[in-house]
């Protein structure tokens, strides 16, 4: 895991088109990108897709499913795609901080002393990732979501808007934690979870907008 490094420039390609995409392309462009275009197997209206990407470009995936944000990420690396991590020009890093390739951080996102954030994680506007957390990969923090020290989220994992979560506690993979939730104590893989404190409830049906990456034939 590479140390946080100074922001990076030049063209980039986005993998998702729809809503989260269209946030990464802005934050990119403010932060000195030149968007090449998007990858779509079923684009957002009014966008037109790449049928090809360009070799001098890096990439990033703009998909707001975690499993799936994973499976094109790695579809990607494999083939030797340059990840990028796009940071808005607000988001605060420590230069302790560890963040890995293909990271999405929004606007007034803070990522704080010896804190790591794995690959393909997305740290939406306002959230707080404190000092010496952990955060997995394709993990998912909602707007305005904080963890506090020493937390451990695992990998696939949400935190909904405004979720926090108290120093020391572990949150396993592929879990689900509800807007505006107080996580107290250690969660299992594959729980779901809400309220203050939060207790585990059944997890809801995704009512998410997908593509159909498995079939994508642009990489």
């Amino acid at each position: 895991m590479a140390t946080f490094r100074a922001r990076e420039s030049g063209s980039l390609v986005i993998f998702g088109s729809w809503y989260l995409g269209r946030a990464v392309a802005e934050a990119a462009e403010l932060a000195g990108w030149t968007i090449a275009g998007f990858v779509d197997p079923e684009p957002m209206q009014h966008v037109t897709a790449l049928t090809a990407v360009p070799d001098d470009a890096s990439v990033i995936v703009a998909i707001g499913d975690n499993a799936m944000r994973g499976f094109v990420h790695d579809a990607l690396a494999i083939r030797g795609r340059k990840l990028a991590s796009i940071l808005h020009p607000t988001c605060v890093v420590s230069p302790s901080a560890s963040i890995e390739a293909g990271c999405f951080l929004a606007e007034n996102a803070v990522v704080r002393s010896h804190a790591t954030v794995g690959r393909g994680a997305i740290l939406s506007a306002g959230s707080v990732v404190s000092h010496d957390c952990r955060i997995g990969a394709f993990v998912t923090l909602g707007p305005n979501a904080a963890t506090a020290g020493h937390v451990s989220v695992g990998a696939g994992t949400t935190l909904g808007v405004g979720a926090s979560v108290r120093p020391h506690v572990r949150i396993g993979r592929d879990c689900d934690v509800g807007a505006g939730s107080g996580v107290m104590r250690d969660l299992g893989d594959g729980a779901a979870a809400t309220g203050v404190p939060a207790r585990a409830v059944r997890r809801a049906a995704s009512t998410e907008r997908r593509s159909n990456w498995k079939d994508n034939p642009v990489w």
